[in-house]
């Protein structure tokens, strides 16, 4: 089989799920924005309509939007797993854009079937991928870097227009060194400056959530610490309830022997041991009542420490 016609065969497995994302955006563009009583006045460094965007139809064509694939970011002193994330966060962001179709290198590399990355095996993975993007039509690339400095960090990102060749937009920030999130806070406003004259879909918002960056600090306990203080406060709720019931029935049986002192002799002895019985149960019931009370306490305060989505154990595979 020739290069060019394995070349096909690839793209053909891409070009299809493009075409059927290229579908769904056009379908959430055509949904105008909500009217607004007040009109904000237009400003010509930031465009807030895609009508306003600079000759994007006229480059790239009205029918169809904007076809942008997103590099793996690579990672300079910084964690793969810091840069698996802050990617996947970049892609997100990016998707939150009108008129633009968006696949990143990891989406890219699980279309591609065995065979097909067999056949690209001969290449090297960066070059195997620009050459994909190039036979889908890629409007634009998106490339960058995380890097470790001795004082901080660096977050680059370039777009690039796969037709000309060019850099179209560069974001360089230098960061201070963090555990990571400084590289999420930094992924909305780089979207912004890439891609100027692209507005936002209706009804989102610039940023990265703030539960990723949870993926990147899970909470430190795992959800196995949650299960100790729910078991005492199980345990000892029912060893409460149990002796409660038990002191109750001892209580009655002691009032029941008093007051038969009053038609008959009875055993002094046997009043008092069924009064301490009594006693007794009654303080074990409060005992548990009191440890379940501060274990479902516990357990309040444990379930703030809990990495419940399991980001502790993504975090030990990678």
């Amino acid at each position: 089989m020739s290069h060019g016609r394995k070349s096909l065969r690839v793209a053909g497995c891409v070009l299809g799920i493009l075409t059927l994302c290229a579908t769904t955006v056009r379908a959430q563009d055509a949904v105008p924005p909500p009217a607004t009583s007040e009109a904000a006045p237009p400003t010509p460094a930031a465009p807030t309509t895609a009508e306003a965007a600079p000759a994007t139809p006229e480059q790239h064509g009205a029918t169809r939007p904007l076809r942008i694939a997103v590099n793996d970011l690579t990672p300079d002193g910084v964690s793969p797993r810091v840069a698996r994330i802050v990617t996947e966060s970049l892609v997100s962001e990016i998707r939150k854009l009108r008129h633009v179709v968006v696949i990143g290198m990891s989406e890219l590399k699980a279309i591609l079937d065995l065979e097909a990355q067999k056949q690209l095996a001969g290449c090297s993975q960066d070059a195997c991928l620009a050459d994909i993007a190039g036979l889908l039509g890629v409007d634009g690339l998106v490339v960058g870097r995380l890097g470790r400095l001795s004082n901080g960090h660096t977050f680059t990102v370039r777009r690039i227009d796969e037709r000309e060749g060019t850099v179209v937009a560069a974001v360089d920030l230098r960061l201070k060194a963090g555990n990571g999130e400084e590289f999420l806070s930094s992924v909305g406003p780089a979207v912004e400056k890439l891609f100027p004259e692209l507005p936002l879909k209706p009804g989102l918002r610039r940023g990265v959530a703030e539960e990723v960056a949870l993926r990147l600090n899970p909470p430190p306990l795992p959800r196995g610490a949650f299960l100790i203080p729910t078991a005492i406060t199980g345990i000892s709720a029912l060893v409460g309830v149990t002796a409660g019931l038990v002191a109750a029935v001892a209580l009655a049986d002691y009032h029941l022997y008093a007051y038969q002192g009053r038609t008959r002799p009875i055993d002094g002895a046997s009043l008092v041991a069924k009064g301490r019985a009594a006693l007794g149960f009654s303080v074990v019931a409060n005992l548990g009542y009191a440890v379940a009370l501060v274990a479902l306490i516990s357990c309040g305060i444990t379930a703030l420490f809990v990495d419940w989505h399991g980001y502790r154990d993504e975090g030990a595979a990678s």
